[in-house]
């Protein structure tokens, strides 16, 4: 089943809900996006030093635009989201691409590991664990333990609270903050909540995971490179 948030019955929705930053004169919102999802692409293949070989989970894919440049590099793409919309304009986008590598699953919260027949090498997520709590953190670090090899890689992008400035306009994270507490019942995913790399530093290795590397930029946005190296544990709960 779809997650209602993430249904959208036009277009001009479903592109607020991925986010369009950066849009200049004589540029739509699609073009927009379309650019900085495929101007993440050197750093998500240095990273995780893709390869032809590859079999890799592009978690919470939205419409595809990054894995549309990916797929091209690995042998496998698997396209995870929980938004039948996202991932029905996806489908037809690589479709019209001609790629053949692509798989496209549709999950609901935190539950994508049973729709995963195969395991990954690796994993990439972004601008997804910035909307998550402590507890999605929890959950979704177990899920991608589950669909890894042993040995296998996961990099994602969060909100640092250890490094927040508050009312930093470099700092989008701060936009929120007028507008959560009236919003807070409806929003669940539909904000920015911060993490923090010291709680992630203990969590990790608790969950399966060895920390290799993290990477910062001028404000909070911090990406981080986990390695699997044990099973993950059962949290309970379903």
């Amino acid at each position: 089943m779809a997650n209602e948030k993430w249904e959208f019955d036009d277009d001009r929705k479903r592109r607020l809900a991925l986010g369009v930053a950066g849009v200049k004169d004589g540029e739509t919102d699609d073009e927009a996006v379309v650019k900085s999802r495929h101007a993440r692409l050197p750093e998500v293949s240095s990273r995780l030093v893709l390869a032809k070989n590859d079999r890799v989970i592009d978690l919470g894919s939205g419409m595809g635009y990054l894995a549309e440049v990916v797929a091209p590099k690995v042998r496998e793409l698997v396209c995870i989201d929980i938004s039948s919309s996202f991932l029905e304009h996806a489908k037809a986008r690589h479709a019209e691409k001609g790629l053949r590598n692509v798989e496209h699953v549709l999950t609901e919260y935190a539950d994508f590991s049973k729709q995963v027949t195969r395991r990954a090498n690796k994993i990439y997520s972004l601008l997804l664990f910035i909307h998550f709590n402590d507890f999605d953190f929890l959950y979704y670090l177990v899920e991608c333990n589950r669909v890894l090899e042993m040995g296998g890689l996961l990099y994602f992008d969060m909100n640092d609270g250890d490094r927040f400035k508050l009312k930093d306009p470099a700092d989008s994270f701060n936009t929120h903050i007028p507008v959560y507490k009236r919003n807070r019942v409806n929003w669940i995913f539909g904000c920015m909540h911060l993490c923090s790399l010291t709680m992630l530093r203990n969590l990790a290795p608790q969950l399966g995971f060895q920390l290799e590397t993290t990477w910062f930029g001028t404000t909070s946005f911090t990406q981080v490179l986990l390695r699997k190296v044990a099973e993950a544990p059962d949290l309970g709960g379903g």
